[in-house]
C-alpha cells in the first residue's frame, strides 16, 4: 500500500496550485507580492516592487534582482534561476518552483513548467515591465493564525471528496514525530483512472507537518509492480504534488498537480466521513485512545491498511491498498486495487469478528457517479496492542480467486503516546 518507508527528502510546507482566478491577476495585484522557495525551510526570494526597493526582484542591483546574486531568481546559474535547478523559476520540469504570496496567501507558481498552470517571470516582465510596480516593501501580512493546528492526531481519519462518491483520503498525522510541533502526515488517496474502463487508482501522500503552518505541500507517490498479498517488491515514484489546507477539524481543501496518466491539476473539497473527538483548533484534546492509523502488511511489501476507529459512530472503516491477484510486475497503474473494510466497533474492543470487505468499481477520477459497491469477502481483525494486529480474511469465490489468508499488521508510525485498547 503506502510507501511503508519515509521519503528521503523533506517536503515544503507552503504552496498552492494556481487557481483559475489567479490567471486574471493584474500587475497591480502582483505589486508587493513576495516569493518563497519550496525548500524544507522556505527561502525568501524578494518581492515584486519598485526598482529602488532593496528587496525588489525589479532592482537590478539588489540581492534578489541582480543577475549575479546567489538568491536571485534572475541569476541564470543560481539555485532559483537556472534551467536545471530543482527550486528554480526557469526549470520547465520542476515540480517545486517558487510560489508567489500576497497577504500570507499563495496566489500562483512562478515557473516555466506549463503543467503546473503557473506564470513565468518572462510573462510578468513582458506584461508589466519595471515601472508597473511601486511597492517599497513586501505585503507579508498573514492576518490571523491558521484555523487548525496541523500537528495533531485528531485530524487523522477518513475524508470523503465533496460531490464525488467513492473517492477520498485516509490519513494519519503522527504528532511531534520529528520534534515539538513537527509531525508526519501519511495519507492514502482512493481514486480511479481518467478512463472509466481502466479501473481503480491509489496514491500516497507523505511528509512533515508543522503546527501552525497555514498550508502544507507534500509529494504525491504512485506505487506499482506489486501483486495481491505477495512478497513482490514494488516501485514507488513521485507523480506530483498536493497542497492541503485544513479549514477546521471537519473540512479541508486539496490542490493537486499530477503527471501520471495525463498531466492535470485541480482542487478537491474534503469533508470528514468519520468522527475524531480529539481534534480541536488548538490541537489534540482529551485522551487519544483510538488506534486509528496507517498499518503495513509484513507479508506483502508496498501494501497495507488505513484503519479508522470511530468511537462516536461506533464504526471501523478501513482502506486496503493493494494490487490485483497475480498482477504482473509491468502492470503499472493498471495493477493497482483498493478495498474497504467496515465493521461495528466500540471503544476498547480488541477483536472484530464480522468485518465486511467491499470493492467499489466503475468510477472516474474526480467525477461524480458511476460507482458500484459490492461485498466481496469477510475478515476478522484482532488488535494485539496499539502497534500490532492480525487480519484473517476470506474472499468470495468470484473475488481474488476466492482466496483466504492472514496478514500481520504493524503501524507505520508510532501510536500516540496515550493510545490504549
Amino acid at each position: 500500500m503506502m510507501i511503508l518507508r519515509f521519503a528521503p527528502h523533506v517536503v515544503v510546507l507552503l504552496a498552492l496550485s494556481l487557481s483559475p482566478a489567479a490567471r486574471a491577476l493584474t500587475c497591480s495585484d502582483i505589486d508587493g507580492a513576495y516569493i518563497l522557495s519550496q525548500e524544507s525551510s522556505a527561502t525568501y526570494l524578494g518581492f515584486f516592487g519598485s526598482v529602488y526597493a532593496a528587496d525588489s526582484v525589479e532592482n537590478p542591483y539588489g540581492q534578489f534582482g541582480s543577475q549575479y546574486q546567489s538568491a536571485s531568481i534572475r541569476n541564470p546559474y543560481g539555485n532559483y534561476g537556472s534551467q536545471y535547478a530543482q527550486y528554480s523559476v526557469a526549470n520547465p520540469f520542476s515540480l517545486t518552483p517558487p510560489i508567489v504570496f500576497r497577504s500570507g496567501q499563495p496566489i500562483f507558481y512562478l515557473t516555466t513548467n506549463a503543467t503546473l498552470g503557473g506564470v513565468s517571470l518572462a510573462q510578468i516582465d513582458e506584461a508589466c515591465g519595471t515601472n508597473s510596480f511601486v511597492a517599497t516593501e513586501p505585503d507579508t501580512d498573514s492576518s490571523s493564525a491558521p484555523p487548525v493546528n496541523l500537528d495533531q492526531h485528531g485530524l487523522s481519519g477518513t475524508w470523503s471528496e465533496d460531490g464525488v462518491g467513492g473517492q477520498g483520503f485516509a490519513l494519519e498525522i503522527a504528532p511531534d514525530l520529528f520534534g515539538p510541533g513537527v509531525g508526519n502526515l501519511f495519507a492514502g488517496w482512493f481514486a480511479y483512472s481518467l478512463n472509466p474502463a481502466a479501473g481503480q487508482r491509489w496514491y500516497t501522500i507523505q511528509g512533515q507537518v508543522r503546527a501552525y503552518d497555514a498550508f502544507l505541500t507534500l509529494p504525491v507517490y504512485a506505487t506499482t509492480g506489486g501483486s495481491f498479498e505477495a512478497a513482490v517488491e514494488p516501485v514507488t515514484a513521485q507523480v506530483g504534488i498536493a497542497t492541503i489546507k485544513f479549514l477546521d477539524c471537519a473540512h479541508a481543501i486539496v490542490s493537486y498537480d499530477l503527471q501520471d496518466e495525463v498531466p492535470r491539476a485541480g482542487f478537491i473539497g474534503l469533508t470528514r466521513a468519520t468522527v475524531n473527538g480529539n481534534c480541536s483548533p488548538g490541537g489534540d484534546v482529551g485522551s487519544t485512545s483510538s488506534p486509528t492509523g496507517i498499518w503495513a502488511s509484513s507479508s506483502a511489501s508496498g501494501q497495507g491498511f488505513a484503519l479508522d476507529f470511530d468511537t462516536t459512530q461506533q464504526l471501523l472503516f478501513g482502506g486496503w491498498f493493494t494490487y490485483a491477484a497475480g498482477a504482473a510486475a509491468n502492470a503499472g497503474l493498471g495493477g493497482q486495487r483498493w478495498l474497504t473494510l467496515q465493521s461495528p466497533y466500540h471503544a476498547g474492543q480488541t477483536t472484530l469478528s464480522t468485518v465486511s470487505i467491499y470493492e467499489t468499481t466503475g468510477g472516474t477520477f474526480g467525477t461524480p457517479g458511476g460507482t458500484s459497491t459490492a461485498q466481496v469477502g469477510t475478515a476478522k481483525l484482532v488488535l494485539h496492542d496499539c502497534q500490532s494486529a492480525t487480519l484473517t480474511y476470506q474472499f468470495n469465490a468470484d473475488s481474488y480467486g476466492g482466496s483466504g489468508g492472514t496478514a500481520e499488521l504493524t503501524r507505520v508510525t508510532p501510536a500516540p503516546s496515550n493510545c490504549s485498547l
